[in-house]
């Protein structure tokens, strides 16, 4: 299941019940919001892959999103990027999928 959200606050505030694999946070909100729904992430599902996008040149945004535990992609990102991101994951048949359903982020 792929849930989107146009805002952090939103996800933060009406969040999906189910367990979560994968966040993708394509954001250009201030580094603090962007660290606390990070920490947000973190306390709920401990075991979610976090992704920030953001644009290039935002070294504040790479920086809370390494200390936040999470990967940082510089838009535009690649299909390469993403492949890199989630071979990491352990998807099994939802991999290519979810790849495909993401592939259109940062362009």
């Amino acid at each position: 299941m792929q849930v989107t959200y146009g805002r952090l606050e939103d996800f933060m505030l009406n969040p999906p019940l189910h367990q979560v694999t994968v966040a993708i946070l394509a954001t250009n909100d201030p580094p603090e919001l962007t660290g606390q729904a990070l920490a947000w992430i973190r306390n709920r599902w401990p075991r979610c892959c976090i992704a920030v996008v953001a644009d290039a040149g935002k070294g504040a945004s790479e920086l809370t999103a390494r200390m936040g535990g999470a990967n940082f992609l510089a838009r535009p990102v690649t299909d390469d990027e993403w492949a890199g991101l989630f071979s990491r994951l352990d998807l099994g048949n939802n991999k290519e999928r979810v790849f495909r359903k993401n592939s259109h982020c940062g362009k």
